[in-house]
């Protein structure tokens, strides 16, 4: 980035989709956020090729009759079977890193205590409102653009050393977590039978945060050689 106007808008283009992908893992779609979704316009050509088909998949689901005569609660099925294996025995997808992780697959585990670990440092908690473990994807990803908010702040007001700061705390975050587990997880998604909503989301995912780490990685050696100069 040659300016700080241009590093702003990727940020700010960076942090919605974080948010967006948060919102789809947190909790089930309603009437309203569906509504959203089906005003939004997906990129149609994007270069992450998982991104590209994760996009066309959502923008056919969400426009063609996949979702029935009543695509909230069609789409309230699908999350609940699918990311809280509710009436199914196996082939649910669990979106918390711990399961992933852990030996056993279970929650409240190593990756738990590293991710309130994080939060606590970044001075971050949890909606009370949100019944999720820390370690669950879509809290995550709002921590993610947690550190992406103060990432613009430190841009806006032309403070490099905080934005290095941040900069680090989110490629260390996003390595040490989604990185992990994300590709596994991704993958049980589109295994699971449901609608193609949210196996066309996971594929969005799975790119997003491969072309975010490149994205980091690339953000990271700027900020060090003008820092340098």
């Amino acid at each position: 980035m040659t300016n700080s106007q241009d590093l702003t808008a990727l940020l700010e283009g960076r942090g919605n989709l974080y948010r967006l992908l948060s919102r789809l893992y947190i909790v089930e779609v309603d009437a309203a956020f569906l509504a959203a979704l089906r005003s939004m316009t997906f990129p149609a050509g994007a270069d992450e090729p998982r991104m590209a088909e994760g996009w066309q998949r959502l923008a056919k689901c969400l426009a063609g009759g996949d979702l029935g005569a009543d695509p909230v609660e069609t789409l309230a099925v699908d999350y609940a079977r699918i990311f809280l294996s509710a009436g199914v025995t196996s082939g649910a997808a669990y979106p918390i890193e711990s399961v992933y992780t852990s030996p056993e697959h279970l929650v409240m585990q190593d990756a738990w205590e590293a991710v309130c670990k994080a939060y606590r440092e970044a001075g971050f908690e949890k909606d009370p409102k949100v019944d999720a473990h820390e370690d669950q994807l879509g809290l995550e990803f709002a921590f993610l653009a947690h550190l992406n908010d103060r990432m613009i702040d430190a841009v806006k007001i032309g403070d490099d050393a905080a934005y290095r700061r941040e900069l680090a705390a989110s490629k260390r975050f996003l390595t040490e977590h989604p990185m992990r587990w994300v590709a596994d997880f991704a993958r049980d998604v589109r295994k699971c039978p449901a609608t193609d909503f949210y196996p066309a989301v996971s594929l969005v995912t799975e790119g997003f945060i491969a072309m975010d780490a490149a994205l980091l990685e690339d953000l990271e050696k700027d900020a060090k050689a003008g820092a340098a100069a």
